[in-house]
C-alpha cells in the first residue's frame, strides 16, 4: 500500500511520528513498520485511525496507490 502520503501529511501538519501514533491510537512500532515499508497492507482499522488523526479521507491513501500503479 502506498502510504508515503503519511510522511507528507505529517510534515504539512508539523507533527512527529510519535505524535501521530498518540493521536491515532496506532502503536508507534506499528506506525514505524508502515512508514518504512515492513507492513505493506495494514489493517483497515489502522488506516482509518491514521486518516482521522491526519484529518483526511481513507481515499487519500487509496489515491496514492492508484498513482503508483499508473506509473
Amino acid at each position: 500500500m502506498g502510504l508515503e502520503i503519511i510522511n507528507k501529511l505529517k510534515k504539512e501538519k508539523g507533527i512527529t511520528s510519535k505524535q501521530l501514533a498518540k493521536n491515532s491510537g496506532v502503536p508507534i512500532g506499528t506506525l514505524n513498520k508502515i512508514l518504512n515499508g515492513q507492513t505493506k497492507n495494514p489493517a483497515y482499522e489502522t488506516i482509518l485511525a491514521l486518516a482521522k488523526a491526519l484529518n483526511c479521507s481513507v481515499d487519500t491513501f487509496c489515491d496514492d496507490v492508484k498513482d503508483d500503479a499508473i506509473t
